[in-house]
């Protein structure tokens, strides 16, 4: 293989060998460092040809195989520190942070030998594991430096592994990744956010981030695990502050009203939730809809600003709903996500996603068929009160300034407030309704 001269084979005869070891020549390889000195220089090409690495780790399968115990033991410490292992990916590795094989159910992300060359005896003389193990993933992690920011390779890694091992993670390594990727002291991260909470983490500013645990990467259950319970959820501690807004016209959303009665009769095991659901579901039943041509809100935490200003799709401000003025298939997901974020449920938030602009009588069977409401009847006078409501707000916002409180006799208390029983109220709507209409078209034709 060219890693050492030998002499002509004609000269290498019985009759000739005890002169030549008098001139010197050895009979036995000098030993397995110009092996590794090949693979050394190979390992300074990026994705070599496979058949020259899968070479040279061949000869030094063998040359290990009948090498003393000294020998092996320089080789298996080069191989530790050095990376001159190829893996899978055409990257080269050190021993500690490679593995031979990879099983469907294995951790994901860890770097696997080059399936070429995974079958030599060489891996398990210098140390390779098979496969990951707990113990080998908690060693490897406590080998990062505490407060480094992990390139790309490693917090993809680094994540595989806090989704297999979340626990022995926290509590063995007592770090976590945080969400500008340092490696962080779990007792320096005050915030924790998971794949529901937020969209807009890269305008959070990097003192912030760094005190966020990225929890995104986890399912739902591992989220909510007790671990991360001292973790303040940065979706729900976070108040975007309206910088500025255009608005334009703003039209009724039945289902709203709907979706949050229903949310306030909604039961739930956990109490908090329970509690959370209840408190924004009352909020949404008195939402305003507003439609919006601009809309730049900051992010405030603890009345201190934590991020760059930025311009959502939706915003749910107080009382009042800003969407921006485009068709809903291209801001469903944005609304969809606002809305979710307040309430920070997994089952609320596909109750938002199912009934978002659909019938409010699609939205109160999907409720009365998904969850159990504490009472059979909540709904019932949904249709009314939306109605009146609808026509209240549809004849208030109008151009033509036409007020329903002076057509229908209405005190004006501003808002949605009125006197009387919503019965009252919708009879006096029902009959004068059309009224009403033809007095708005008169005075637009005029």
């Amino acid at each position: 293989m060219a890693v050492e001269a030998f002499i002509k084979a004609d000269y290498d005869t019985e009759a000739n060998r005890p002169f030549l070891q008098l001139l010197g020549v050895r009979n036995t390889p000098s030993g397995s460092e110009k092996l590794v000195e090949r693979i050394r220089a190979l390992s300074q090409i990026e994705s070599p040809p496979i058949h020259e690495p899968a070479k040279w780790y061949e000869a030094l399968d063998k040359a290990t195989a009948r090498c003393g115990p000294e020998d092996l033991v320089k080789v298996r410490d080069t191989f530790a520190a050095e990376r001159l292992v190829l893996s899978n990916d055409d990257k080269w590795a050190i021993t500690g942070k490679v593995f031979r094989f990879m099983d469907e159910d294995s951790l994901s992300g860890a770097s696997v030998i080059h399936s070429s060359v995974a079958s030599l005896s060489l891996w398990a003389r210098l140390g390779v594991a098979d496969r990951p193990t707990a113990e080998i993933v908690i060693a490897c992690l406590k080998s990062l430096e505490s407060g480094a920011k992990l390139d790309g390779t490693t917090i993809r890694r680094v994540r595989a592994c806090t989704q297999v091992y979340p626990d022995e993670i926290w509590l063995e390594c007592g770090h976590w990744p945080s969400l500008d990727n340092t490696w962080a002291v779990v007792g320096a991260l005050e915030f924790g956010v998971d794949r529901r909470s937020l969209s807009h983490v890269a305008d959070l500013f990097p003192v912030v981030r760094t005190r966020v645990a990225d929890l995104r990467h986890l399912s739902e259950d591992d989220a909510a695990n007790p671990l991360f319970s001292n973790l303040r959820d940065l979706g729900s501690e976070l108040e975007f502050r309206l910088t500025d807004t255009h608005c334009a016209a703003t039209p009724a959303k039945s289902w709203m009203v709907t979706l949050g009665r229903g949310l306030q009769h909604v039961k739930l095991n956990d109490q908090e939730h329970a509690e959370r659901v209840r408190q924004q579901g009352a909020r949404l039943d008195i939402t305003e809809w507003q439609t919006i041509h601009l809309l730049q809100v900051t992010p405030y935490i603890d009345g201190a600003p934590a991020g760059q200003p930025h311009s959502p799709e939706a915003l749910w401000h107080d009382d009042t709903l800003y969407v921006l003025g485009c068709p809903m298939v291209q801001i469903f997901k944005a609304l969809v996500d606002e809305l979710s974020r307040n309430f920070n449920v997994q089952g609320i938030s596909d109750a938002i996603k199912a009934c978002a602009d659909r019938d409010p009588k699609f939205v109160e069977g999907y409720l009365e068929h998904n969850f159990e409401l504490d009472s059979a009847d909540i709904l019932a006078n949904t249709d009314k009160e939306t109605d009146a409501k609808e026509r209240t707000r549809s004849l208030k916002g109008s151009d033509d300034e036409l007020r329903l409180e002076d057509t229908i006799g209405l005190p004006a208390t501003g808002g949605d407030g009125f006197d009387g029983t919503l019965e009252e109220v919708d009879v006096k709507a029902d009959k004068q309704y059309s009224e009403i209409h033809e007095t708005v078209e008169l005075k637009e034709l005029g």
